[in-house]
């Protein structure tokens, strides 16, 4: 990969200080970073369990990046068994996934269309495959279904560390086009968008219920695109909004 030493360089940061990094192709030139990952059950759990599913969710991560970027350490079976932070869950259809029907989350259908506008010239794609052209991460990496469900200042540690990632390491520094799909994490948050990615706020385009975008831009012609969670309830002007806002940078 062309962008290679930085992306090691991001590993060896997450893997000593304990930090998800992400999935999909570290060679993409969109960036993705949501609110936080997702579980199944909605039941709201206490901080224990919460530690547990961070710990399982990083220990996965770290450990499917470590079996991509260095095979030699795994055995062939260890291979095979590692998460496949490349392209996870390969072939799930794209649509929501309902009654077991092999579709995927609302959220990865949101970000399959993005994809498909952007490369395919929005013909829908019959499978989820939008990791090929896209890297996406959290801004919170403790998994709920809910976030009011998390403990609000384990929340707010987790995305202050992970600010902290996102500005030191180069990786997540070159993207072209950076997407903040998380609405009102970086306020409620105090996620500081301009300085933790060298931009400056351009201009806000508004919608109607919430289908809204601040547009930042850098010196260097990168941009970061804030919206709302790309989840439910996104209307195809707002996808064709972000899909304008990219073509024109990319």
């Amino acid at each position: 990969m062309n962008n290679a030493s930085c992306f090691l360089e991001t590993f060896d940061y997450c893997k000593r200080h304990g930090l998800y990094l992400g999935t999909g192709n570290p060679e993409s030139k969109i960036l993705i970073i949501g609110k936080e990952c997702a579980v199944e059950s909605k039941e709201q759990v206490d901080t224990d369990t919460l530690k547990r599913r961070e710990y399982e969710l990083l220990h996965q991560n770290l450990n499917g990046w470590e079996a991509v970027i260095y095979p030699e350490r795994f055995t062939a079976a260890q291979r095979t068994q590692a998460f496949p932070v490349l392209f996870p869950h390969p072939g799930q259809k794209n649509k929501p996934d309902r009654n077991r029907n092999g579709g995927t989350s609302d959220t990865w259908v949101k970000y399959q269309k993005i994809c498909d506008a952007v490369y395919h010239q929005g013909v829908p794609s019959e499978t989820i495959n939008f990791h090929d052209r896209i890297f996406i991460t959290e801004m919170n990496q403790i998994p709920s279904a809910w976030s009011a469900h998390q403990d609000k200042w384990m929340r707010k540690e987790s995305v202050a560390r992970r600010q902290v990632m996102f500005r030191e390491c180069r990786f997540f520094q070159q993207f072209p086009v950076v997407i903040l799909a998380c609405g009102p994490y970086p306020r409620e948050m105090g996620f500081d968008i301009e300085e933790t990615f060298r931009v400056q706020w351009d201009r806000q385009i508004r919608g109607k219920a919430r289908q809204f975008y601040n547009l930042h831009q850098a010196s260097d012609h990168r941009i970061v695109i804030h919206t709302r969670q790309l989840s439910t309830d996104v209307s195809d002007g707002l996808i064709e909004n972000l899909r304008r806002e990219i073509v024109a940078c990319l």
